[in-house]
């Protein structure tokens, strides 16, 4: 009995350590900070909308957000490499598959092309990677485009004429042909930054949390 006991034990002890292997490593702290991330960029993009005929919608007048976004995926990189065990990026486009719950345009072939040329271990740390070159774009040619006011056709362009709320209603939907009115770069960052935040939620739900 106590033989049989014990191997019930240690089998219990094996089972909870393969758990422990094999559960993709969820943090709160990430998730909460790609969700802000991701709210924080809409909000943007809707003020920069708003005002952009305005001298509040010149780069020099809204210079400091891109500073604050890109902050907030330093601190996402830095929290996802000081994790003990990274996530895999086939283990997050397969979870994706499986448990996703989100507003993702999550395209699977690019994010398995940015791993395969970083020596990251954790697939969070590649996708805020990727947001943050998508920011740097965005911001070279706002400071391009949008040197003074009124707007210049070019500023608008950038910014586009769609709300964000038809923004990510639309974004699982193609690529727009009016690039106008759908502003391929910032579709682009959102893109980048809901992946990001959505990679997240999966690994939470396929976690069980």
């Amino acid at each position: 009995m106590l033989r049989h006991i014990a191997q019930v034990v240690s089998l219990g002890i094996l089972l909870a350590a393969v758990a422990c292997t094999v559960a993709p490593p969820y943090d709160e702290v990430i998730d909460n900070g790609a969700q802000a991330l991701r709210s924080d960029f809409l909000k943007f993009v809707s003020e920069r909308q708003q005002k952009i005929d305005t001298h509040q919608g010149t780069y020099a007048s809204n210079a400091s957000a891109y500073s604050s976004f890109q902050a907030q995926l330093g601190a996402i990189q830095l929290r996802a490499a000081d994790q003990p065990n990274g996530v895999n990026c086939n283990r997050v486009t397969e979870m994706f598959g499986r448990v996703h719950t989100g507003i993702s345009s999550f395209n699977p072939a690019d994010i398995s092309a940015a791993a395969s040329g970083s020596n990251e271990t954790s697939c969070i740390v590649v996708l805020a990677q990727i947001a943050a070159k998508q920011l740097q774009l965005l911001q070279k040619n706002d400071k391009r485009r949008c040197v003074s006011t009124p707007a210049s056709v070019s500023c608008t362009e950038l910014f586009g004429t769609e709300s964000v709320a038809t923004m990510v209603a639309s974004i699982h939907a193609p690529e727009p042909a009016n690039a106008a009115a759908s502003s391929p770069l910032v579709r682009a960052v959102l893109v980048s930054i809901d992946e990001l935040a959505s990679a997240e939620q999966d690994l939470k739900a396929a976690a069980g949390q």
